[in-house]
């Protein structure tokens, strides 16, 4: 395995078992993320000698920071800096502050702009290059850190970060020594030990190092839970479970609210076969996320989230109706839990079969339909949770599933039924209004398909499924007007992708939306102006329009951006409008003969170029040129070629 796949674990429920003996790895999903936290930030010095508004500004940021509050910090330092725009120090922590928000390229900006004010500083560039690193963005990782190790050699981030740029470039060996180095620079540098540990756990297969190395992070850092984790796994991997307890113990008291560490300990327990404790460390692990997990973000489409949905309300089913089973029946359902959260959905299903054999409860029949459902057997998930159902038919999560199931199959008279359940269990259920809102699209009953979608986005503005239904919805029905918020919603979301973007210019095109479609172009060109399709697309509006002052502003600011020579075809388009507005703006016929010739010239196949010159060839007479271009344009077909040709040709010369 790559190092750098193992160096931040991010655990989710509902995974597949991983094909390796270590118990950790086994059932957590490695990130490729490698920054020990990409949201702490360096402290650089400086002096305090400012004016005392603006060093109250500047404190009062630092202190909401230090409190965990970035959008209190920056409206300290939006004053900062309006007291004085060139402090270095506000520019600097605007950037942190919007790093922590994820507002990566405004935090880009604020980091290069006190690069510029403070070329010394090697801070900045040790942010930017994490940055770089959460974006992806590799190619830029390097430079970063080969700066702030140059600008600050006794600083060991520099070192680290150019560490996992090597890692990046599959450079294990470079990465060792760059790691070395962090640490001789700075003995106290937990996080550099950390991933020398990592490299002799993972690349060298070398666990005695590996443990020396976690041992020597934990001594530089006493409150590094991260390497108490990772110790413990690698006491795990040698079947050392006392002391891997003792490590994932002391990680979980330095972090007791982490549900990552919590799951962790639970999968200790699962090998050692203690699965109450287990299931109790599961059931904490969901509550902590309980209050992140929404249960109306349940889509139906088994995504990593609805499973964790799912879990957790199967967990709180068995908390609430496992005290009424047989001890031997709870028992089965606990390991069948633990084992179905740790992706392992066989071993799972052998346990509650089991626990079937001793008592049919719904509580059993709802566990099982669950863990069929996960190894994709899914008739027969169906059937067992209408065997839940038959025995408490208050399940609301049950009929929510068969709600998919019927809707999946077409089914919706019973999918129906069953939101009709979930209206009775939860009156007002956001989920029930979306899957209703759903069927009802899907069998032509546009309106009242608006009316619950609607109902469910009030609750969730982020459901792009719901929003693109109620869209299509409002356009079938031609409300153009009001599907315009979810079509901007829509375009927000598709990037830097035109062709998305331009379907939505079409349709408002057809429509005659002339004003929106051109906003649709304005926005992506504001958005990605380094592309040039929104501006040429904007043209052929503004041209077809006859708004030829909008269209030369468009033509000029298009051939600034590319050449001639790099893309001929769409530079016909622009010579083709360029003869449009010298014939119908300036009246000067002449010069609309060079621009349409031109742009024939570089894209023979546009016929309406090629119309247009006949067009032109006509009006000055020449009638030989005419007759050849309308003769071409005829074979294809084009428009009236054909009796223009036959026209001009019946003419007495």
């Amino acid at each position: 395995m790559r190092v750098c796949l193992i160096l931040i674990v991010v655990m989710t429920f509902g995974l597949t078992e991983a094909q390796t003996l270590d118990i950790m790895m086994r059932y957590m999903r490695p990130s490729v993320t490698v920054i020990n936290n990409p949201y702490d930030h360096l402290t650089p010095d400086f002096q305090w000698s400012m004016s005392g508004r603006l060093q109250a500004e500047i404190n009062a940021a630092i202190n909401a920071l230090d409190e965990g509050n970035p959008p209190l910090a920056l409206i300290h330092l939006d004053k900062a800096v309006e007291i004085d725009s060139n402090f270095w120090v506000s520019r600097y922590y605007r950037g942190v502050c919007y790093k922590k928000l994820n507002n990566f390229p405004t935090a880009v900006r604020e980091f290069n702009r006190t690069i510029a004010l403070n070329p010394k500083l090697a801070e900045p560039h040790v942010e930017l290059g994490e940055i770089y690193i959460i974006m992806w963005l590799h190619e830029k990782v390097k430079n970063e850190f080969e700066q702030a190790s140059r600008k600050n050699q006794s600083m060991p981030n520099g070192y680290y970060g150019l560490g996992h740029a090597a890692i990046f470039e599959d450079k294990i060996d470079k990465a060792r020594r760059l790691y070395e180095k962090s640490t001789e620079v700075d003995s106290g540098f937990a996080e550099g030990y950390l991933m020398r540990a990592m490299i002799a756990m993972q690349a060298d297969q070398n666990d005695v190092d590996a443990l020396n190395l976690f041992t020597r992070s934990i001594r530089a850092n006493p409150t590094h839970a991260q390497s108490y984790f990772w110790r413990s796994y690698c006491y795990t991997r040698k079947s050392d479970y006392k002391n891997a307890f003792s490590d994932i113990n002391k990680a979980l008291e330095l972090n007791p609210t982490n549900p990552f560490l919590t799951r962790a300990r639970g999968f200790l327990y699962i090998e050692l076969n203690d699965y109450e404790k287990a299931f109790i460390d599961f059931k904490n692990a969901l509550n902590m996320q309980n209050r992140e997990l929404d249960e109306n973000k349940f889509t139906g489409y088994q995504t990593d989230l609805d499973k964790r949905i799912d879990l957790q309300g199967l967990l709180n089913y068995l908390i609430a109706n496992g005290y009424g089973l047989k001890d031997e029946t709870l028992v089965a359902l606990q390991k069948g839990f633990c084992l179905l959260a740790a992706g392992r959905a066989t071993h799972a299903l052998a346990s509650v079969e089991e626990a079937e054999l001793n008592e049919p409860a719904a509580a059993v029949f709802y566990t099982k339909a669950l863990i069929l459902e996960e190894k994709k057997l899914h008739e027969q998930a169906l059937a067992y949770y209408e065997k839940a159902l038959a025995l408490d038919r208050d399940i609301y999560e049950a009929h929510r599933k068969k709600c998919v199931y019927h809707f999946e199959k077409k089914d919706y008279k019973s999918a129906y039924e069953d939101v009709n359940e979930m209206f009775r269990i939860q009156p007002g259920s956001p989920v029930a209004h979306r899957f209703r809102g759903l069927i009802r699209s899907a069998q032509g009953y546009l309106g009242p398909a608006i009316a619950d979608l609607t109902a469910f986005i009030k609750t969730d503005t982020t459901d792009q499924i719901a929003i693109e239904t109620r869209y299509t919805c409002l356009a079938v029905l031609n409300k153009w007007q009001e599907a315009k918020p979810d079509a901007e919603w829509l375009l927000k979301r598709t990037g830097n992708n035109w062709r998305k973007n331009d379907e939505f210019v079409s349709q408002y095109l057809e429509v005659g939306d002339t004003a929106f479609a051109v906003k649709i172009c304005d926005t992506f060109s504001a958005r990605y102006p380094q592309f040039y399709f929104s501006e040429l697309r904007a043209l052929e509006i503004y041209g077809t329009q006859r708004n030829w002052a909008e269209a030369d502003q468009k033509i000029a600011k298009i051939m600034s951006m590319i050449t001639e020579q790099k893309s001929p075809v769409v530079y016909s388009r622009l010579y083709y409008w360029k003869g449009f507005i010298s014939r119908y703006r300036d009246h000067n016929i002449n010069e609309a003969l060079i621009w349409f010739s031109k742009a024939v010239q570089f894209n023979s196949t546009d016929a309406e170029a090629l119309y247009a010159l006949a067009d032109v060839f006509t009006e000055l007479g020449d009638r030989k040129k005419a007759l050849k271009a309308y003769e071409l344009l005829a074979k294809n077909g084009y428009k009236d070629a054909q009796s223009r040709y036959d026209s001009l040709r019946n003419q007495k010369k």
